[in-house]
């Protein structure tokens, strides 16, 4: 029982003439599936913006999107945009952007990017800082731009790092700082997503680099401005791979002030990226273990530029089974550098949690004092038995005494 949520079409941005803005037009689309008026107060799901973290955004689109997101995480370059964004909504929290690898043109991104001692004076003065190949040369990969590596091992390093960022965090009134691409393997480096660099030799195993990478958030934390929340490579959850180890993401909540997870429910934003129920199990038990306090952020692809109804719901409902007060949930429609479309699902006062989440069959099932949730994580299709007392998400009284859920689909029944 999905809602028939419809989604305005994007416009033909080819058909645009060249004195028009695509990227605007885009905008101006997805803001008309936007309400008046924020729910944020009495809905109990926390959602975190996802777009302008690279492209500058307009005031007037920024006070639009404003009170709709308790997160926000923007680029250095939009540092001006965290005041107006308090301004309209004066309890959300912006983080910034900030990468652990350096590129040689990061524009403030990167610790190589921040003042005169860039990475191309890294590499020409301080080469020790950065991992090493079989040739003795720094490994080197390509995303954006040539990519290298620092040791996190290196207590030197770690100063360095933490000069650089205290440095940014002035700049604005910023909340906290979302580390990206914390690694977590030593064989992570060489991925297509951080830009396939050649092999570093120091760390051999992935108990000893996930040693150096803890030992570097234990020498930077404690000097930071700012809570720093490192984006953990998710891999260490995935049940069915070698490199599995769930203790590493809570070692990491643990010492930092919380943990950024992406490819939550999905791992690709197709036909193929449904993740298997035992990956997303993983996702659902680390989470419910972690401790209180700590900022978590949730982060999915469920579809291209132009949204997809279903998945969204889908990976909505799969959040909403471990949803607390510290918990967002982002979901990115094709890019970072643009909003999103806007659910009617996501403004639902669905009550507080009476508990945590149930197997019941094959379905997990969490209470709310307002709803129930209903989730199928497999790839079969799968019933549940419901009670009389139960409407949809239109309104509609609920008749069906056994409810039908097609394969990776979620359900939101209201008691009211």
């Amino acid at each position: 029982m999905i809602s028939p949520t419809v989604l305005p079409p994007l416009p033909d941005v080819s058909s645009l003439g060249s004195g028009s803005d695509p990227f605007h037009a885009i905008v101006a689309t997805k803001l008309s599936t936007y309400p008046q008026v924020a729910m944020g107060k009495s809905r109990y799901a926390k959602l975190r913006g996802g777009g302008f973290s690279s492209t500058s955004a307009l005031v007037e689109e920024i006070k639009r999107l404003a009170p709709h997101y308790d997160s926000w995480l923007l680029g250095p370059r939009n540092k001006s945009m965290v005041k107006v964004i308090k301004q309209v909504n004066r309890t959300a929290k912006v983080y910034l952007y900030f990468a652990s690898s350096l590129t040689l043109n990061a524009t403030g991104m990167d610790a190589g990017s921040v003042d005169s001692q860039t990475t191309q004076w890294i590499l020409k003065n301080r080469p020790d800082y950065l991992l090493k190949g079989a040739n003795g040369k720094p490994i080197e990969g390509f995303s954006w731009d040539r990519k290298f590596w620092p040791d996190p091992g290196l207590a030197d390093w770690a100063t360095f790092f933490v000069q650089k960022l205290n440095k940014l965090l002035a700049t604005a009134s910023w909340d906290g700082v979302i580390l990206d691409e914390f690694l977590s393997t030593p064989v992570s480096h060489r991925h297509e997503w951080v830009g396939r660099a050649t092999k570093q030799v120091r760390y051999t195993s992935d108990t000893r680099w996930q040693a150096a990478q803890l030992k570097f958030l234990g020498n930077v934390v404690p000097k930071l401005t700012k809570p720093l929340v490192p984006n953990v490579e998710p891999i260490v959850l995935l049940k069915w791979g070698h490199h599995f180890n769930p203790k590493f993401v809570l070692d990491v909540q643990r010492i930092a002030a919380g943990v950024e997870l992406e490819a939550f429910a999905l791992d690709a934003p197709n036909q193929h990226g449904f993740s298997d129920k035992d990956s997303v199990t993983g996702y659902l038990d680390v989470i419910e273990k972690m401790s209180a306090g700590k900022v978590l952020s949730l982060g999915t692809n469920p579809a291209g530029l132009a949204g997809n109804v279903p998945r969204t719901l889908y990976t909505y409902c799969t959040y909403l089974l471990i949803a607390g007060a510290q918990t967002f949930w982002s979901f990115k429609e094709g890019t970072s550098s643009v909003p999103h479309f806007w659910f009617k699902e996501f403004d639902l006062d669905i009550g507080k949690p009476l508990g945590s989440r149930q197997n019941v069959g094959e379905l997990w099932v969490r209470e709310f004092s307002k709803a129930r949730i209903l989730v199928n994580s497999t790839p079969q299709t799968a019933y549940c038995d419901v009670e009389v007392g139960f409407w949809d998400t239109l309104g509609n009284p609920v008749k069906n005494r056994k409810q039908r859920l097609g394969p990776h689909t979620g359900m939101i029944l209201l008691k009211k």
